[in-house]
């Protein structure tokens, strides 16, 4: 989405209506909470820094759009599927699902 609005602009989001298709909006924070087996871990995505420290994997760069969270960083990639939920690791599926919801 950021770089929808960096190539059209905001005026032209809202005017084509990409930004009411959108299904999360990009200001704030993403928390993603996820479970697996035995796992239930918390993650907390700036949506306006490129580059942060992730709790519980490090420093990563972040990549959002509509489709999926991507953290790049030490860690390999994790791919959070926005869509189904499902959490990968270096391209692998993890067992792992998430929820997201929007923290101001």
């Amino acid at each position: 989405m950021r770089n929808l609005v960096k190539k059209y602009g905001l005026a032209g989001l809202l005017i084509t209506g990409i930004i009411a298709q959108a299904p999360m909006a990009l200001a704030g924070k993403i928390v993603a909470n996820c479970t697996g087996m035995v796992n239930f871990d918390i993650y907390i995505i700036d949506t306006e820094l490129a580059e942060q420290d992730v709790e519980i994997v490090g420093k990563a760069m972040v990549d959002i759009d509509e489709k999926a969270i991507t953290l790049t960083g030490p860690f390999g990639e994790m791919v959070f599927d926005r869509k189904l939920g499902t959490l990968y690791q270096n391209g692998s599926d993890t067992g792992v699902y998430c929820t997201y919801s929007e923290k101001g």
